[in-house]
């Protein structure tokens, strides 16, 4: 057997021995490690195919396009201002990798303070995800400050919290999305 350590996921991949084809001129060495690797890393990546094709089945569909929505949204939306109602809600949206500024609502400010704050940070240039949670108290902040931004001539992604919150089916939480990269990072490590 083969062992065969992912680091950016922090895996081991166990690999069946590969069967290796000896020249018997020693000119043939150099050829023969460039075969052996190329059929190593060939390997690797089918194995890696077909783990994470089993690890995907164990996940909606909408929770697939949602873990692939967040883990691209800065690239996507150039690093948006991210706001959010506390730490736990940006501790879910960083398991995501999402590197973008994120600010929280519940820091003491009152809502005309926390308005011209983000208003001051996000520009005319920066675009703001406002990723408050899908229920009551928060549909109601995130409407205040939609409403607000947009009077200080922010451009607030409304679209895009409407595709999340479809995506995120029953789930009404952001901090809950820490639950769902949990789930897929525990079905890559069992199967």
């Amino acid at each position: 057997m083969l062992q065969v350590h992912d680091s950016s996921r922090h895996i081991t991949y166990v690999l069946p021995d590969i069967e290796q084809k000896h020249d018997s001129a020693s000119r043939g060495d150099s050829r023969m490690s460039r075969r052996k690797e190329g059929t190593l890393s060939q390997k690797v990546q089918e194995y890696k195919n077909r783990r994470e094709s089993k690890a995907d089945k164990n996940l909606t569909d909408d929770e697939m396009n949602l873990i692939e929505l967040l883990m691209g949204l800065d690239r996507k939306y150039e690093k948006p201002l991210i706001i959010v109602e506390g730490r736990q809600d940006e501790r879910a949206l960083r398991h995501f990798g999402i590197k973008s500024r994120i600010m929280r609502t519940q820091t003491g400010l009152s809502r005309a303070e926390l308005v011209d704050q983000i208003a001051s940070i996000a520009g005319r240039r920066e675009q703001v995800l406002i990723l408050t949670d899908f229920d009551r108290e928060g549909s109601d902040v995130c409407g205040f400050l939609q409403k607000e931004l947009e009077l200080h001539k922010v451009k607030v992604l409304k679209g895009l919290r409407r595709r999340i919150r479809t995506l995120m089916g029953d789930r009404r939480c952001v901090e809950d999305l820490g639950a769902l990269f949990h789930k897929k990072d525990s079905l890559e490590m069992a199967t």
